[in-house]
């Protein structure tokens, strides 16, 4: 969950997170006319979702955020990681097995602007959680 801090048409929405983050929303609008301070919703199909090692060299910028791999299940061709984002939400994702990955592991997201899509605060209920 997050609120639209900013509209700049062909550049995208810019969306702060509850958690903190600022993301570039640049896909599919499915809110219906959603403006500047209004909550709004994201989504991201989880295989679009670029993970690398975080570094403490490196900070993250927008549509970038630092979250952590709870665990890890080697699937032969890959593993699958439970990963903790930072308002506490988790993810499923797909990770290479050419890196060394670990459980409790920071690692660094990035999602390209256009494949994120903005909805309205109120497209999800508790129900379909």
């Amino acid at each position: 969950p997050g609120k639209v801090t900013e509209k700049s048409g062909a550049a995208g929405t810019v969306v702060t997170l509850d958690s903190g983050e600022t993301m570039v929303v640049g896909g599919t609008d499915r809110s219906s006319g959603i403006q500047v301070g209004t909550a709004c919703l994201l989504s991201v199909r989880p295989e679009s979702i670029m993970v690398e090692p975080a570094s403490d060299d490196r900070v993250a910028d927008k549509n970038q955020f630092t979250a952590h791999i709870q665990t890890l299940l080697f699937m032969g061709q890959n593993f699958e990681a439970d990963i903790e984002l930072p308002g506490g939400q988790r993810v499923l994702i797909d990770l290479p097995p050419t890196t060394d990955w670990r459980e409790d592991q920071a690692v660094l997201m990035s999602i390209a602007p256009e494949l994120l899509q903005l909805w309205d605060a109120g497209a999800v209920t508790e129900s379909d959680e």
